[in-house]
């Protein structure tokens, strides 16, 4: 993939501003980014959300198993097209289930 790994993490810009920003996590600080603290995070992330932006899902992947779960729970998901303009099958089969 020719993608930067966090390309949509930060939707307005890539500096850490303390007054605006919150970081959560359940690992300690220098704990380093195994998988499983990954997926731990996420779902977090998918359990204190309102609202649920799929952009790029991996159909059978984490998070469209999350997505599933949050709209189970009657959290509101929008399924939005990639910046490329594509739509990933995970996030077909969230907008067709």
């Amino acid at each position: 993939m020719n993608r930067p790994l966090f390309s949509t993490a930060r939707l307005y810009e890539l500096e850490f501003r303390a007054e605006r920003d919150l970081v959560l996590s359940p690992f300690p600080l220098h704990a380093g980014g195994f998988g499983l603290h990954n997926q731990r995070r996420d779902e977090l992330i998918f359990a204190l959300a309102d609202v649920v932006f799929a952009v790029w899902v991996r159909a059978g992947g984490v998070m469209e198993r999350l997505c599933q779960r949050a709209k189970e729970l009657g959290k509101r998901i929008e399924a939005w097209k990639a910046p490329d303009g594509t739509v990933s099958d995970g996030v077909r089969r969230l907008v067709e289930g």
